[in-house]
């Protein structure tokens, strides 16, 4: 069995915001698997946010208000449960 495949876009792939408040952009795709049921995402790679039905697009909170650089990563799993590898963004925070 093969891994879903995918991708992670931080406000359309904007290289600086103004606010910890973004829109992750989220593509994935499973060949001829079974196909993408659910996502997590994850500021730091060791914590996650729980599984979650798949959608283009999310809101999402960056881990801290300092200006500074923040990476968000997300996982991809098919309805088997194959887990994807872990895909990520970053985004400059200058408020």
């Amino acid at each position: 069995p093969t891994p879903p495949t995918g991708g992670i876009l931080i406000n359309s792939n904007q290289s600086v915001t103004t606010s910890p408040n973004v829109t992750l952009n989220l593509a994935w795709d499973d060949g001829t698997g079974s196909g993408v049921s659910r996502m997590r995402f994850s500021n730091n790679g060791s914590t996650w946010s729980p599984w979650e039905s798949v959608s283009a697009a999310k809101a999402w909170t960056l881990a801290g208000g300092a200006p500074g650089y923040y990476t968000v990563r997300v996982q991809y799993r098919d309805r088997v449960g194959n887990v994807s590898d872990r895909f990520s963004d970053y985004i400059r925070l200058a408020p």
